[in-house]
């Protein structure tokens, strides 16, 4: 079983192992492939993208930089991290293997059907998987860093513009729009309901049933059929005394 240091000096189990994990870093990213010697620039600029995420809109994102995993391998260890440094799943984790260029990526799976009812900082899957694909789509593989740089700035990016897309107001084109298609909706409910009362009223004026009247008596008279016999029992049909 590997473990590889975290941030503050905590160990955490590679893939292979139950054992807990340290805490999480607390400015989100760990380089154990020593890319703060060679790129500052961009270290610096990876721990301001989720600082900003943070701050901004109560998304965590955590990367964590390898050289090479000596057993595991990146998406298991990102999964496994992800469980543990947000169990709400207002976050993602990246792990990064520089000298194979292989990402793991840990992500919720939260199926919020309406966006405006998630938790503060949780994104719905579906927008993660848009975001992820548009990311992948616009990598630039040619070396590990750009990789790096490419993908994570495309997933801060695509977060950005989903958190804008989700607090923004409703513009009033829209409301009109809408409360226009609820008017017509119920419009047209209406009309069906009253042709459906129509129709019903044309099919009984047509006849669909005969209707018989039977006159006002002073006495009751007894219902006589053809052949009838016994005993029989009689209605009355007026206001008389029966007999």
């Amino acid at each position: 079983m590997g473990s590889v240091l975290g941030g503050g000096g905590q160990t955490f189990t590679l893939p292979g192992g139950e054992d807990m994990v340290g805490p999480p870093p607390a400015d989100g990213l760990v380089d154990h492939a020593g890319l703060g010697h060679r790129n500052p620039a961009l270290v610096a600029k990876l721990r301001e993208d989720i600082r900003q995420l943070r701050d901004d809109h109560g998304f965590q994102l955590y990367i964590l930089l390898e050289s090479v995993l000596v057993s595991g391998d990146p998406q298991l260890l990102a999964g496994r991290l992800r469980r543990s440094w947000i169990p709400k799943g207002d976050g993602m984790v990246l792990v990064f293997e520089m000298d194979t260029r292989s990402l793991g990526i840990g992500q919720s799976f939260e199926q919020e059907v309406d966006p405006t009812k998630a938790p503060v900082g949780q994104v719905p899957s579906y927008e993660t998987n848009l975001i992820l694909e548009k990311a992948w789509t616009n990598v630039n593989a040619t070396s590990a860093e750009l990789m790096l740089e490419t993908f994570a700035s495309q997933v801060v990016d695509g977060y950005n513009e989903y958190f804008l897309r989700k607090n923004q107001p409703v513009s009033r084109d829209r409301s009109v729009k809408m409360g226009l298609i609820i008017v017509g909706g119920a419009a047209a409910l209406a009309l069906l309901g009253l042709m459906a009362g129509l129709l019903v009223r044309r099919s009984d004026n047509r006849g669909g049933g005969r209707c018989f009247y039977f006159p006002e008596v002073r006495v009751s008279e007894r219902l006589g059929a053809p052949y009838g016999g016994g005993e029989v029992s009689s209605r009355r049909f007026g206001t008389g005394a029966r007999s």
